[in-house]
């Protein structure tokens, strides 16, 4: 028969022939990354006709997200403000993550008479982007016309890539930059159950889709993070022996990218290693 019933979003309908189980998605009554560990949503709140009991078997498919805090809140809107200025460091940084498909940005500046340690030359800057999309040149383009309108008048520019910009007269000035490159990241920790039992998998799973590509252009990664986070999903768990590595072989408590142009990223499950 049909069995109907209201989620805590929506009303939820399902035809099936007792007695049989049907599969159904809900959503958590609280905002933010609500984890569920197996088998533990098995009590009803309200009791329906024809149902025998409920029983989460598998992971969350959707992960929420943390209410932006006050001090995150407080950068974003620095860097909004700064939009309408020109020839000043945040207003173009500010215009570079207001480009649809740029996840990350990164602007690093020489205000010096030589070359510096970055290979940046004497008062230049040097435009990083993490570009997110299939796009990329819609996107680079776009990119360089944010550092066309912003940078300041004779200020050099550090980039392997190129796009011309045509100007108001008609020629064409070209505007440098680059994409950030990308450098493996890996997690491992021990995971020990205080009580009842952990599903090492499915933390494992967790972290890399918490922290497989939210490091910036520059960023560290710490260890310490990753703990708190574990902590979160399994509470009934001791933690030890945490840390990450650019090589998957030498741990530490925090390790830094090879470049201010790198960004860390998990790439996929093998650089993530939860053991018992």
């Amino acid at each position: 028969g049909t069995l109907s019933w209201r989620s805590l979003t929506n009303r939820v309908t399902g035809t099936f022939s007792a007695p049989a189980s049907l599969p159904l998605n809900f959503r958590a009554a609280v905002l933010g990354p609500v984890q569920s560990a197996f088998s533990t949503i098995t009590v009803p709140v309200t009791i329906v006709s024809g149902v025998t009991g409920v029983n989460n078997l598998g992971g969350p498919t959707v992960v929420g997200t943390n209410e932006e805090s006050d001090p995150s809140l407080r950068i974003r809107r620095a860097n909004s403000v700064s939009l309408p200025s020109k020839g000043y460091l945040q207003g173009l940084y500010g215009a570079l993550l207001d480009v649809d498909g740029v996840a990350y940005a990164q602007v690093y500046e020489n205000t010096g008479t030589s070359t510096d340690v970055n290979g940046i030359p004497s008062h230049s800057i040097w435009c990083l982007v993490d570009i997110d999309g299939s796009s990329v040149g819609t996107i680079e383009t776009a990119v360089a016309h944010a550092i066309y309108v912003k940078r300041n008048a004779g200020c050099g520019m550090k980039g392997s890539i190129s796009v011309p910009v045509t100007q108001i007269d008609g020629t064409t000035f070209d505007v440098l930059f680059d994409q950030s490159s990308i450098q493996n990241l890996w997690v491992k920790a021990n995971v020990v159950p205080l009580t009842g039992t952990v599903d090492n998998a499915f933390v494992a799973a967790q972290v890399l889709a918490q922290f497989g590509t939210s490091y910036g252009i520059g960023q560290k990664a710490d260890s310490s993070s990753i703990v708190a986070f574990i902590k979160g999903i399994v509470p009934n768990a001791a933690i030890s022996a945490e840390g990450v590595s650019t090589d998957g072989s030498t741990y530490g408590s925090v390790v830094t990218p090879t470049g201010v142009n790198y960004q860390f990223e998990i790439t996929g499950s093998s650089y993530v290693t939860i053991t018992p």
